[in-house]
């Protein structure tokens, strides 16, 4: 049995910058990963959840994007 996993990985940039210029900055590395990983690029302000709060439900959370996802395809 063969399989393989995809990748999702969280980007996030540094100070004064934003999602887009980090993603212009991170383009050779994403070329070099097209194949294995996506690379996910967020902007900030990102809100963090308090322990008041409560967690999105698994449909909130596809439609707002996931921090890690993988994919294991077996063929």
């Amino acid at each position: 049995m063969q399989f393989w996993i995809f990748l999702q990985i969280l980007c996030l940039h540094g100070y004064r910058q934003s999602g887009d210029v980090f993603k212009q900055k991170l383009g050779a590395l994403r070329k070099a990963l097209k194949k294995h990983a996506e690379l996910v690029f967020v902007t900030a302000p990102n809100k963090i959840l308090s322990a008041e709060d409560t967690l999105p439900s698994s449909e909130d959370a596809q439609n707002d994007g996931m921090i890690c996802r993988v994919t294991v395809n077996t063929e």
